[in-house]
This record gives C-alpha cells, structure tokens and sequence, in this order.
C-alpha cells in the first residue's frame, strides 16, 4: 500500500445521490447473467466444480479459532465517520430538521447510529410495535422532541407495513417530521424500505440523506486486517490462498513489493464486486472461505495460537479461492412467492413469520413452504423469532429481484 493509501478512510458517508458500487468484474458480471438464464429457464443454476487437491483436504475452521482471527465488527469506527458527516450536513444543509442516514442490508448502518447516539446521550426512540402500526396509533408519535440534542431512530423500516393499514402511522411521522414538529432528528433506514417509502411518501424526497460508501478492494483489505488484529496481537495471524501458500491478508507483507500482490488484488476485486462494496455481506463471504489445515486438527478445535513475534510463528489460515466458495443460490420456488417473501424481507429488514400472512397476498401453507426452501438453500435464514435474507445470500436475493423486475433499492 502506498503511503497516501494507508491514509484512506476506510467509512466515509456521502450523500445518498453519489453512491457507487465497486465495478463488476469481467467473471462476477458473467456469473451473475448465467444465473438468471438458468433461473428464466427454471433451471437450476449450474453449480462450480468440486475442490480438488489441497483444497478439498481442509476442513472449517473451528468457531473459537474464527472469533479469536476474525471476529465481527464492532462499527466504531463507523459511527465516529458518521458523527463527523452529521456534522456536515447539518451545518450545509437547506432542508428541515431531520437527517436521513441510509443503509444497504449489513452495512453496519443501524449500529452505527445506535453507537453514536448512545455515545453522545441522545434520546433514541425504537419503532412502534406491529401491533401499533396496524392500528395506527398515535400515541407513538408522542417521544421526546423539545430537548436540545437530537432524537435518533435507527430503524425507520420497522415501523410501516406494507399493508392498507401499514402506512398511516409512517406517514404522519414523515409529515410531522418534514414540519418541525418534532425538532431536530436523525431517521436511519435501510435501503430498501427507504426506495419503497420515497414511492409513496412524498415528504420521503425531501429529507437531505447521507450513506456510507461502498467499500473498494483495498477499503476492504485495510478493514479486514483490522479486524483480524483485533482480538489478538499484532502479528497472530496470516490468511494465505488454499494451496498455493499466497499472502491474501497478512502484517507482513508489503502490497508494494510482494509477489502475490495480484492474486490478492485479484481475490478481493472479486469480493467488492461480488458484495457490492457492503461490509457486512464481505465480512460474511470471507468468513464462509477460512479454513484449517488437516494437520492443525491435532491441536484440538479450540486451540487459539498465542501471539507470535514474527511471520515464521503466525498462525496460517488458508482462504478458498473465489472460484471454490461455496456461495447461496436461488433455488427454484414458487413464482411470484419467492419475489413476494425476500422483496418483504428486504424492505423491513427481516419479519416476524406470525406476520406475513397477513401482509402478503399468499396463503399461509405456500409462505411455510416457500421459506423452508429458502432456507435450506442458504437464502433466508431465522433469527431473533423472524425471518431475514442471509448476509451470505443478500446479493443472489437482490440479483434475483431485480430479474424478476421488482423495485430495488438504489445502494
């Protein structure tokens, strides 16, 4: 890495109007177009060939060992570029009182938020109960808005439905908000339910928004091996490629003057196309790739390597090869069940399963059925009581919809 991009932001929030994805490579672009043939056909995609040699000899790495070498992220230092970026727009902006702060699914957005808020002592007023929305209560809307320090409410995609009795209680509060009713604010969104709520909501339009940049293959390396460093010396680890023994992420080397700096290059282009830039969903693919050398498994499944004080004694975690991970693909469903389950999903960021025969136009057995297959396929998976698309699954889920011409979102 050179000097000035060693200095690089790794977060950086933008207006939402100048976001852009890391560009497709040739190979993702061109699976991601066989796929939809497959799926238009309605056949099932054709899957990649199975590992072979060194690769097919390893085994996952044990969970100790994956929290200890990467552990999740804990988007500090999101909401310390998120505090700074408020702090722009509010003093640059023309609009009213309230600042949108809009997310992709897994971009750490609604965490950041959360941790800035609680940092800085402002009141954060969580979302109405489905209960409420449904029966339009007003009541909701009385929180705190004379206090000198902003409100913040982190997950505006929580509190609609999309249903003809899911909208009145979102709409009043963007009005009201737009007004200065409630004083000053932050609204954070996911992106979906944000592209869904500028369709039917004027007021939606007019909040300025801001949201984090997508992530680039170096933002993605520089924040891996941050990452990697975390819970553990300096120097603990080095994740090399299966089988060839080349550094993808490691203290050691120098992306300057190593041999295998394109082969890294190589892998993580790859993972910011393939992730379109969204951290969560990248921490995730990577994570699905380490593995352990047989070997190792000697040292018993949660033996986590003490600090070493060179590159001899790091402890080496392979990675596959991008073109032997095992990725989640659309299985072949139900039209239009499938479309209806993940677009819900996707808008407000995962739903109870109780809930969805009432604001889906499908029966109950055809929505159990549906899921079950879904989520065998890796695509959905069920957590905290409800149903959410799978970070690992988030970019064949939006692939998906968008062949299927359903409203995306704009991140």
């Amino acid at each position: 890495m050179t000097e000035n991009a060693k200095k690089q932001p790794i977060w950086q929030f933008i207006p939402l109007e100048q976001y852009r994805v890391p560009a497709d490579t040739v190979q993702q672009t061109v699976s991601t177009r066989f796929a939809g043939f497959w799926r238009k056909l309605g056949l099932p995609e054709k899957k990649k060939a199975a590992a072979t040699g060194k690769e097919r000899d390893l085994q996952a790495l044990p969970k100790k060992i994956l929290q200890a070498a990467f552990p999740r992220p804990g988007w500090q230092d999101a909401a310390a570029a998120l505090k700074h970026a408020l702090k722009e727009t509010s003093s640059g902006r023309n609009g009213g009182p309230v600042i949108a702060v809009v997310g992709a699914p897994f971009s750490g957005q609604a965490e950041a938020l959360v941790l800035l808020a609680r940092a800085a002592g402002w009141p954060i007023i969580p979302p109405p109960t489905f209960k409420q929305v449904l029966k339009s209560d007003r009541t909701w809307l009385d929180f705190p808005s004379r206090s000198q320090s902003p409100w913040v409410m982190p997950r505006l995609e929580k509190t609609f439905l999309r249903h003809e009795k899911g909208l009145h209680l979102v709409r009043r509060l963007l009005a009201d908000a737009v007004s200065g009713r409630f004083g000053r604010g932050i609204i954070g969104c996911g992106s979906w339910g944000w592209t869904y709520l500028q369709k039917i909501s004027a007021e939606a339009e007019v909040f300025p928004a801001i949201t984090s940049q997508a992530l680039d293959a170096l933002s993605l390396q520089q924040w891996f091996l941050t990452l990697a460093q975390k819970n553990s010396p300096p120097a603990s680890f080095r994740f090399t490629l299966a089988g060839e023994e080349v550094d993808l992420l490691s203290p050691f080397s120098s992306a300057e003057k190593s041999s295998s700096k394109g082969r890294s290059d190589d892998f993580f282009i790859h993972l910011a196309a393939h992730s379109r830039g969204i951290a969560g969903v990248a921490w995730s693919v990577w994570r699905s790739g380490l593995r352990k050398k047989p070997e190792d498994a000697s040292k018993g499944a949660g033996d986590v390597p003490a600090g070493p004080k060179g590159a001899d004694s790091a402890a080496v975690i392979p990675v596959l090869p991008w073109s032997e991970l095992s990725l989640p693909s659309m299985p072949s469903v139900d039209r239009p069940a499938g479309s209806f389950l993940l677009h819900a999903l996707l808008i407000h960021g995962g739903l109870p399963g109780d809930l969805l025969p009432a604001i889906l136009p499908i029966g109950k057995d055809l929505i159990v059925k549906t899921l079950l297959q879904l989520r065998s396929a890796g695509i959905v998976d069920h957590r905290n009581r409800g149903w959410r698309v799978s970070p690992l699954a988030y970019p064949a889920a939006r692939s998906y919809l968008r062949d299927e011409n359903y409203l995306t979102d704009s991140i």
